[in-house]
């Protein structure tokens, strides 16, 4: 498409409310409600990270963290991807904390093994992401 087509019909857009440059956007407002922005990180997993979460949600206290360890979970979906790397999905500071619950089991489940094992890492790497995503979750929603 010629330039000045192009130009033509984001000006048509421009005219029905779309914008195409930052300068252009402004924030909706809605009189009953406020917009807010949901930030998300794609995230990714090493398969024993997997396992060790979905071991930890298998025998976790409470019925949402074993619930993701189910079919339609979140670690669920992550294991069946084991085979077919990489393993990665998007998550909300939502998903990212109720993995960090589900990885506060990890000393539990995996007490027999020793204190410098990968596995317990695992919580300090969903903590950084949670930071990261609420950071940016700030920065979208002044």
């Amino acid at each position: 498409m010629k330039p000045e087509m192009v130009e033509a019909v984001r000006n048509s857009l421009r005219k029905q409310g779309y914008t195409f440059t930052a300068e252009e956007r402004q924030r909706p407002s809605l009189p009953e409600a406020e917009i807010i922005y949901i930030a998300e990180a794609r995230v990714k997993f090493t398969a024993e990270e997997v396992n060790a979460l979905f071991a930890a949600s298998e025998s976790h206290y409470d019925g949402l963290c074993r619930r993701q360890s189910q079919p339609g979970g979140i670690l669920w979906g992550l294991r069946n991807r084991i085979e077919y790397p990489p393993i990665e999905q998007c998550m909300s500071t939502y998903d990212v904390d109720l993995l960090a619950k589900i990885a506060e089991q990890l000393d539990l489940v995996y007490r027999h093994l020793d204190s410098s094992n990968p596995i317990f890492g695992i919580p300090f790497k969903l903590s950084k992401i949670f930071k990261v995503l609420n950071d940016e979750y700030k920065r979208l929603n002044p």
